[in-house]
């Protein structure tokens, strides 16, 4: 069995961020947004699609058409199940897969932005980072 092993190493990683944000800084913006449209989500109950088509535009701007197609109050239903304590993480991504545009990728995002300390993103590029692709 092959152990994981993270690179580089973790001391490193603030300044590969750095170095990053200094290169893209449009990129850090668009975080910034989405986070903070995550946090409107869970602590103002703000179940708006323009919160998620912020999140939407950081994670992947080439689908952000797809969200204006969704009724505002399945966007509300959604995200309610996606913030509901009692819900697993199964239901709450059932629940956001459910909307157009979101994918499980798409689905991992909007939960981090939600709760950044317990989830993280899934997609195509973690999978690589992990040697799973």
């Amino acid at each position: 069995m092959t152990t994981f092993e993270l690179k580089p190493k973790p001391d490193d990683l603030n300044a590969w961020a750095k170095k990053y944000w200094d290169e893209n800084p449009n990129e850090l913006g668009l975080e910034r947004t989405a986070f903070d449209a995550g946090r409107r989500i869970l602590e103002e109950s703000d179940f708006s699609a323009k919160n998620l088509e912020n999140i939407v535009r950081w994670k992947s701007p080439r689908v952000i058409h797809h969200i204006g197609k969704n009724d505002p109050e399945k966007i509300e239903a959604a995200l309610r199940k996606a913030i509901d304590s009692s819900a697993s993480v199964q239901e709450a991504v059932s629940a956001l897969i459910e909307l157009r545009g979101v994918g499980v990728p798409m689905a991992s995002a909007i939960l981090t932005t939600i709760f950044p300390e317990r989830y993280t993103i899934i997609d195509f590029r973690a999978l690589e980072a992990l040697g799973t692709c």
